[in-house]
Formats: structure tokens, C-alpha cells, sequence
């Protein structure tokens, strides 16, 4: 097994024990801990005054006392897992340099199925970009949304931001990608990237 892919194993199992962690610590401080009185905002009718807002006019977001905070589920867990992976392999892949010829794919291959890996590493045998002319592209998610998803496979829906910078210039584009997931051995990996036109 990889470096990479070992690293990111340990690093996916370390947030997920520290997520864990995190909610038995929050669910058993719930427990034992007695109601707090805190002071109260409200006015004489019980109601949150309404001249409580921030700069900007914007009303801040008041949670009350005692609402009890609903714990992660396994299929949460999961999916958001597969949206981060997602999100990490979009920016990853389509961010690259003339510089730094085909890092981008080296960079995410313990990311992906070994079939996806194929055709990715088809790429490295490409001539690179003739010398002195220069391509960068820098590729933000803006907003990642979980699509079809199961115990074994999901997409995930991205739209990015990408500034590309060549010789001439810095262009700023919108990109929609969906990106499919397959679980293997316990860990999601990327199947494949559609770049909608």
C-alpha cells in the first residue's frame, strides 16, 4: 500500500476518533451537567427584545437553553466524509502549474479507484507545455452538495472558482464538477470527475 494512501488512511481514522471523541465528551457533559441560570435578555413578556441586532442591522442567531444537540448519525458521518474527499480531490487535481509539471495528478493518487488512476496516469506521458509559456489554474470549491449516495457509492455535486493565470493574463471562471465516489475497503474513493461544459 502507498505512502499517501496509508496517510490518508490514519488521517481519516484520527478525525474520525476525534469527531467520536468530541460527541461522547459533549453528550456526557449534557448528562452531568445541572441547568446553568443565566441572565435573561427577554423583556416582561417572555420575548427577546427586537433592538438586539449586530452591526449591519443583521439579528443575531439566539439558540435557547436546553435544546439538546443531536448527535452525528453513521450516514452523516459518511456522507460528509465523501464530501470532503470530494471537495479535496477537486482542488487538488484542478489546481496545477506549467511549473510543476503533472503534480496535480501524482498528488491524488492514493484518492483514487485504480481505474480512475489509469486513466489519470495516461496523462504523465505527455510532453509538457513548451518552455517559457506559463499556465497556472488556482480551483476553489464554492459549494459542495451530497447527490446520490449509499453504503457504496456517491456523487457529489461542486461548483468551483478558477483563476487561471497564462502569459497574457488572470482570467476568473465558474466551473460545475460532479465527482463520483465508490467505497472500497472501508474507504471512499474518487471514481471520476465530470467537468460540465
Amino acid at each position: 500500500m502507498p505512502l499517501r494512501t496509508r496517510l490518508f488512511i490514519i488521517i481519516s481514522i484520527v478525525a474520525l476518533l476525534i469527531l467520536g471523541i468530541s460527541v461522547f465528551l459533549l453528550i456526557a457533559g449534557k448528562k452531568s451537567s445541572a441547568p446553568v441560570n443565566q441572565p435573561s435578555n427577554a423583556g416582561s413578556d417572555g420575548n427577546l427584545p427586537t433592538n438586539n441586532t449586530v452591526p449591519g442591522g443583521v439579528q443575531p442567531t439566539i439558540i435557547p437553553n436546553g435544546v439538546p444537540i443531536k448527535p452525528a448519525t453513521t450516514a452523516e458521518i459518511e456522507k460528509n466524509a465523501a464530501k470532503q474527499l470530494a471537495k479535496i480531490f477537486v482542488e487538488r487535481f484542478n489546481t496545477y502549474s506549467s511549473d510543476n509539471a503533472y503534480q496535480n495528478i501524482r498528488d491524488v493518487q492514493a484518492l483514487v479507484t485504480n481505474s480512475f488512476w489509469k486513466t489519470l496516469s495516461a496523462r504523465l506521458s505527455l510532453p509538457p507545455a513548451s518552455v517559457g509559456t506559463f499556465v497556472g489554474a488556482t480551483t476553489e470549491v464554492i459549494v459542495a452538495n451530497v447527490g446520490v449516495f449509499n453504503t457504496s457509492t456517491a456523487s457529489v455535486a461542486i461548483k468551483t472558482r478558477r483563476t487561471t493565470t497564462q502569459n497574457n493574463g488572470t482570467t476568473v471562471s465558474y466551473q460545475d464538477i460532479i465527482v463520483s465516489l465508490t467505497k472500497s475497503n472501508g474507504a471512499w474513493l474518487v471514481d471520476s470527475q465530470t467537468v460540465s461544459k
